[in-house]
């Protein structure tokens, strides 16, 4: 790798430097069966709009909700004891409204009385207060159980670390109460995990007579969801990584573990996996059980989504879409993938804003008899760019969506957020026939948002777009519709559902593939002129022509409405690209002007627009405070701080290392041999808003080797890594912290385009808790982050 023009700028303004038919087509005579018309849904009566005409909701933060419905109420109950109550999923009353483990005994849930009521739980998690996802449930006898559970937080094993969010010494028990909303009191605990002595053995037992336990087989005993078999029979689901998902059979009498069980039944996981928020839920449409599940971690960029699998026994086994006994599969990536983070975005001539989801889970879910409607529940937290976005990046929301079950019988989510509707729900061919924003959720865990691409569903059942193939029904209900794309086969179900964005209800489709991938798919436009929409994407273009370096890392749009494609043609393809990246021209080559030419193309068709832009050089070295050029030195040729020295590959290791030297992206460039570091002056950065950019060229990509490292601690540090094979093979910039509660938060931008060996230039900004991450002067993304250096003196390398 070689680097070159190591700039570190501060600034206050922050400007960046530098089981159907397998065949593909449809059944025979199922076409010619289809009506062409249907009668199309109303929303609900009880629905409110504001001025605007968007849905009226009142939204509540409650962490893990469990939902149940008592009379004409739905009431969700989630960690810290939050619980909120609604009687339409979209307008949320609090019951609770704490957020804080320390907060518990402000609760009314269990009469402002909770540290007492569970007393022996607390002694259990070494004094440790709080209350971790609960459950409740309508009991038998009429009353209501709350299962509550929680963890101790100083794991043993690693006694120099800072506390742990949850480690995996815990409990589960029981409280009752005449009303749903309390006030509870405890019934005692039944179960404990994380036994330390014999001597625990032997004043707590496991029924079952096992008196050992080990985290990587045995369940962390918290998060449990209770639920009713088609028999009425009483069962739980429970566990948290450590050794896995459990399921055990309840006595309807005590609400306790039948005799004899010890830990259950394994469903899931194991290994410390980080699988969690079970919550199982009977059809009686399919007359399945289904498991539900959510992986990866639950912090805004750590992955969190949604699982699902399913069994003809609440006791399992559970198997995947393609068969499979999901309590022998490996990894995270298990089962069907219901739900991820995703953004619905605005492209070009669009309207409707951007929305969407970021690491969505811990959800639960509720087959209303009345309705014969499935509803899905979750809690989320938001993309950057969404217009639902909160001031903080983990700020969480309750979401619900209804749920549809598929021809194979497996369920899939609305693209849509939940609005009740009234009258039949079946679309006709035509209707289903259009422009859509399509998202694919795939199988794997996504640490940022998927966002949204474009199809259309033609006439001639042809998809075309992003993802092109065929479509047509694979039935004759007009509900069913078969998706052969190049990436999968998918069986949809396609429905009417109120898209709040676009301010209308419009057919929607959400299907799954036999690998268990998940697509979603919103109507947004009937098939129209394809010259209408090029003029629409034309008259929408506006660029900006005069750039500075106030614009370091403006890009030109390459997407409008409906899938339309633009591409540009540079009249100085250095300054601006084909591909819509702008670079500002250096003090040294002066102003510069750009004859810029925007190709507009849908559907075979095309239109153009043309633009002449000027770019204002950048100022020599404007607020800069450091510069290494690595002119056959390692001095900073501002002169204000100190020379940097080489390392080995330990930055600590001053001195050692190979000096050398090679033809940079201009002039010369600090060559590495895989064995020398540079380390920089530890006042390369004293400050909460900074810019560090650089050249580099990679001559190989190694694992965690990183081109900037920036640390004051082990545990608070960054990375920029150009590519490897370990998680991406695209640049990435990562990061580590510990927050105020001691918990670990773990952040990444992964560049969506992948290392060259080529020259490139990076540019890490930071300020306000967010760092972002530009390549070649592009924005490739960004993530929250604790301010690092203003307090605290820093290493650099």
């Amino acid at each position: 790798m070689k680097l070159t023009r190591l700039a570190m700028v501060i600034s206050c303004a922050l400007a960046v430097t530098g089981c159907g038919s397998d065949s593909n087509s449809a059944p025979e005579g199922v076409l010619a069966a289809q009506p062409t018309a249907t009668a199309k849904p109303t929303v609900s009566s009880s629905v409110q709009f504001n001025n605007n005409g968007n849905v009226t909701v009142t939204n509540v933060a409650v962490h893990d909700p469990s939902v149940l419905k008592v009379d004409d109420t739905y009431y969700i109950f989630g960690s810290h004891l939050a619980a909120a109550k609604s009687t339409d999923l979209m307008n949320w009353e609090m019951i609770s409204s704490l957020s804080a483990n320390s907060a518990v005994n402000e609760s009314p849930l269990f009469d402002f009385n909770y540290t007492t009521e569970i007393a022996e739980g607390i002694e259990w998690t070494d004094g440790f207060t709080g209350n971790w996802a609960a459950d409740v449930i309508k009991a038998p006898n009429g009353k209501f159980w709350f299962y509550y559970n929680h963890c101790a937080q100083d794991n043993p094993d690693t006694p120099n670390t800072v506390d742990e969010v949850c480690f995996n010494r815990s409990y589960l028990g029981l409280a009752e109460a005449d009303s749903i909303e309390g006030p509870y009191k405890n019934k005692g605990i039944f179960l404990r995990s994380g036994y330390r002595t014999d001597d625990e053995f032997a004043k707590y037992p496991l029924d079952n007579g096992q008196t050992t336990w080990a985290g990587a087989v045995d369940p962390n005993a918290i998060d449990p969801a209770a639920f009713y078999d088609k028999d009425g029979n009483l069962w739980m689901v429970y566990g948290s990584y450590s050794g896995g998902i459990f399921v055990l059979a309840i006595d309807e009498t005590t609400g306790m573990p039948e005799a004899g069980q010890g830990y259950g039944t394994k469903l899931v996981g194991g290994d410390f996996r980080a699988m969690e928020g079970a919550f199982t839920m009977y059809s009686p449409e399919s007359d399945y059980y289904y498991l539900f599940y959510s992986v990866a971690g639950f912090a805004a960029n750590d992955g969190y989504n949604v699982r699902v699998a399913r069994s003809k026994n609440p006791q399992g086994p559970y198997l995947d879409n393609a068969g499979n006994d999901i309590a022998s599969a490996g990894g995270l990536e298990i089962g069907e993938k219901l739900l991820g983070g995703f953004e619905y975005t605005q492209e070009l001539g669009e309207t409707a804003p951007a929305w969407g989801y970021q690491s969505p889970g811990h959800n639960s879910a509720y087959y209303d008899q009345a309705s014969g409607k499935h509803l899905f529940v979750t809690h989320t937290r938001f993309p950057l760019s969404s217009t639902e976005f909160p001031e903080s990046a983990e700020a969480h929301q309750v979401r619900t969506h209804e749920m549809f079950i598929n021809q194979l019988g497996w369920p899939v989510l609305s693209p849509q957020r939940y609005v009740p509707l009234n009258g039949e729900n079946v679309l006709s061919m035509d209707e289903i026939q259009g422009y859509y924003k399509f998202i694919n959720h795939g199988t794997t865990v996504n640490t940022s948002a998927i966002r949204s691409t474009h199809i259309a569903l033609n006439a001639d059942n042809s998809v075309t777009g992003s993802d092109p193939g065929t479509w047509y029904p694979s039935d004759d209900s007009n509900t069913n519709i078969k998706l052969v794309l190049e990436s999968g086969t998918y069986f949809a179900v396609a429905k009417w559902q109120w898209d709040d964005a676009n301010k209308a209800l419009v057919p929607t489709l959400s299907g799954v593939s036999s690998e268990g991938a998940t697509v979603w798919a919103t109507k947004v436009d009937d098939i129209t002129a394809t010259s209408d929409i090029l003029a629409t994407v034309a008259q929408a273009l506006d660029i900006k022509t005069e750039l500075s370096i106030a614009d370091e890392g403006y890009s030109l749009p390459t997407l409008g409405k409906d899938g339309a494609q633009i591409s540009w043609q540079s009249s100085d393809e250095y300054y601006i690209g084909s591909d819509g990246a702008v670079f500002i021209p250096t003090p040294d080559r002066g102003n510069k002007s750009v004859t810029l030419t925007a190709n507009i193309e849908l559907n075979g068709q095309t239109t153009s627009k043309t633009f002449t832009v000027n770019l204002t050089a950048r100022p020599e070295f404007k607020n800069a405070i450091a510069h290494y050029s690595f002119e056959n030195a390692l001095t900073d040729s501002l002169g204000n701080l100190p020379s940097a020295t080489t390392t080995d590959n330990n930055l600590l290791n001053t001195g050692a290392g190979n000096q050398a030297y090679a033809a940079g992206q201009t002039g010369q460039a600090f060559s590495f041999d895989g064995a020398t570091g540079v380390r920089l002056p530890d006042s390369f950065i004293q400050s909460s808003a900074y810019t560090v950019s650089y050249w580099l060229k990679p001559t190989v990509l190694t694992d965690f080797s990183p081109s900037f490292f920036a640390t004051t601690t082990v545990d608070r540090w960054m990375s920029l890594i150009p590519g490897n094979t370990h998680f991406t093979t695209t640049p990435m910039l990562w990061s580590k912290y510990l927050d105020d509660a001691g918990v670990e938060q773990w952040n990444q931008i992964i560049s969506a385009t992948p290392a060259t060996l080529t020259w490139s230039h990076v540019a890490i900004t930071y300020a306000n808790g967010e760092a972002k991450l530009y390549r070649d002067g592009v924005l490739a993304g960004s993530m929250p982050r604790a301010d690092f250096f203003s307090n605290a003196t820093g290493n650099f390398a």
